[in-house]
């Protein structure tokens, strides 16, 4: 037995150090090893040994307490209670030294002071602190003074001052007066304005009042008279009909009937759909389609309202790349705009496609897929965010990281 197990001595040392050999090509193939984080790799590696069949993946390992996605090239990241925000190589650029922080955007992002952070929300709790705005320097180029503030867009931000939303540029120069009850972002040139909304804090659907929208020098374009709207997507935007007293059906999106205007305020799509404005942004359109509810049930319909595909589902997302996901029979699958599935329903759920991958969970882990229904990444994520610049935001264990694309180069 000696002789057998000595002859057999120089095979196992050799396949020994094939696998560690193997072990240590996979380990130094991680961006993180290549930008300098070895020992937490090998921390995340001793916490989770389920971690290694990605290991390649991963950009940043998970040990932030939440994560956005990046934008503009930074991620805000929540740290021991407070925001900053991180480059791809993980580096903290900006100390993680504010209360609240939102994602950047047009070079400026907005920040809270004295606010309270909400990890269940991922966002800051409403009416705490002040906010301002930094550059990517972390410096702050307009003053932490407002009640509230949202990221800019079409060089517009909207800022609250006391009860009242207006504009300002990114110079903080106030362009629009705080008038406004609720307001939504500038998008194709033109923004949604409420005057009358009795409750509600972030801008987002409305309780009560009357909408309108007004061009980027605050003239009224299309008048405030309709129901709660969306922005404008592809020209056209869904509002909710009113009744014959010139009030609205319940706010939150349990009867009454939507339709959709174009720039000049003209109903071109007549109200006919259900309302569900509480998920408004599914009754947007997107690459040539909206989804709209017909009898409870979701469909698709072009610019000129007709249904191409009918309503059939439970649940949608909007249109990307080609593919929207869709709900039926409590299941998540997606389908092409002819409304055939291209990936058959049997997703817990299933988020849109974005840098020709998607997240998607079954049971408790999420998983990233194809167009062609190929598990590109294997299920072992508690969440996982959708691809953005090369990169996405997951979670494992509580704790968040950031990995990169494998059909991308980094």
């Amino acid at each position: 037995m000696k002789k057998i197990l000595k002859g057999r001595r120089p095979f196992l040392l050799s396949f020994l150090l094939t696998i560690f050999l193997i072990f240590l090509m996979v380990l130094t193939s991680s961006p993180m090893f290549k930008n300098g984080q070895l020992i937490s790799l090998v921390e995340t590696l001793i916490k989770n040994p389920s971690f290694l069949p990605s290991i390649n993946l991963w950009v940043v390992p998970p040990k932030f307490d939440s994560a956005n996605n990046f934008s503009d090239g930074l991620a805000v990241v929540l740290i021991n209670g407070k925001i900053g925000y991180v480059d791809k190589q993980g580096k903290q650029v900006i100390p993680a030294k504010f209360d609240c922080g939102n994602e950047f955007s047009e070079g400026l992002a907005a920040v809270n002071m004295g606010g309270t952070f909400s990890i269940e929300n991922n966002g800051c709790i409403p009416g705490v602190g002040k906010w301002g705005y930094i550059n990517k320097q972390g410096e702050v180029v307009i003053p932490i003074q407002f009640d509230h503030a949202s990221s800019f867009t079409e060089g517009m931000g909207r800022v609250k001052i006391g009860d009242k939303w207006g504009f300002i540029s990114k110079e903080g120069k106030q362009i629009i007066p705080a008038n406004f009850d609720r307001v939504l972002p500038f998008n194709e040139g033109l923004a949604a304005v409420n005057i009358g909304a009795t409750s509600g804090f972030s801008p987002g659907p409305n309780v009560g009042g009357k909408w309108g929208f007004i061009d980027r020098q605050g003239k009224q374009i299309i008048p405030i008279e309709f129901g709660q709207t969306t922005s404008f997507y592809e020209g056209l935007a869904s509002v909710i009909e009113q009744k014959t007293d010139g009030t609205f059906l319940d706010p939150f999106g349990l009867g009454g009937k939507i339709g959709f205007l174009n720039k000049e305020g003209k109903l071109i799509i007549p109200y006919q759909f259900d309302e569900r404005m509480i998920a408004g942004v599914n009754q947007v359109f997107f690459e040539g389609l909206a989804g709209v509810l017909v009898n409870w049930k979701w469909g698709f319909i072009n610019h000129q309202g007709t249904l191409l595909i009918p309503p059939q589902f439970e649940n949608i997302i909007v249109f990307r790349e080609g593919l929207a996901p869709v709900q039926i029979n409590g299941k998540w699958g997606f389908i092409d705009k002819v409304g055939r599935f291209i990936i058959s329903p049997k997703f817990d759920f299933a988020a849109t496609f974005r840098e020709g991958l998607a997240p998607v969970r079954i049971g408790d882990k999420y998983r990233y897929i194809n167009k062609q229904d190929k598990e590109v990444i294997s299920p072992q994520f508690d969440y996982a965010d959708r691809f953005n610049e090369g990169l996405a935001a997951v979670q494992v264990n509580g704790k968040w990281g950031f990995i990169r694309n494998p059909l991308q180069k980094y």
